[in-house]
């Protein structure tokens, strides 16, 4: 019997840079973190501002560290690259804070619960997990 099995990997180009939130020297699992931002209606809004932050791999936060701000691109999608937090209390986590005309609005992405299950993607010839994470304005 003949099993084939396929894997389906998604390649981010060399040139999409993408933020780190991790610093150069972070030890740890890179991953990366995309989604879109959508309004009330489930549609996509360009030019939000999401800030994610999250603790370092022994589950510590710091003021000048895995944290930052990226900004949807004209589909209302963000995208960042970082290392996998440690956890402490709840499961390894990222928090969101989102600013866009009229609304703000916080979320958090639990690594081990995520709406969709993370996949396999190539970063710079590098196999990393991508989690996808939208976030809904209103409605």
């Amino acid at each position: 019997m003949l099993v084939l099995i396929v894997a389906s990997f998604t390649l981010v180009p060399a040139s999409d840079t993408l933020t780190n939130l991790s610093p150069p020297d972070a030890e740890g699992e890179t991953i990366v973190v995309r989604g879109s931002i959508l309004d009330g209606d489930g549609q996509p809004v360009a030019a939000v501002e999401v800030f994610a932050y999250h603790a370092d791999t022994k589950g510590r936060y710091h003021d000048d560290a895995y944290r930052g701000t990226v900004v949807t691109n004209d589909r209302g999608v963000y995208a960042f690259e970082t290392i996998r937090p440690g956890g402490y209390g709840p499961a390894p986590h990222i928090h969101f804070r989102v600013k866009a005309a009229g609304h703000e609005r916080s979320a958090t992405l639990r690594l081990s619960s995520a709406p969709r299950p993370p996949r396999t993607i190539v970063l710079r010839g590098v196999e990393v997990t991508e989690f996808s994470f939208d976030i809904r304005l209103g409605g």
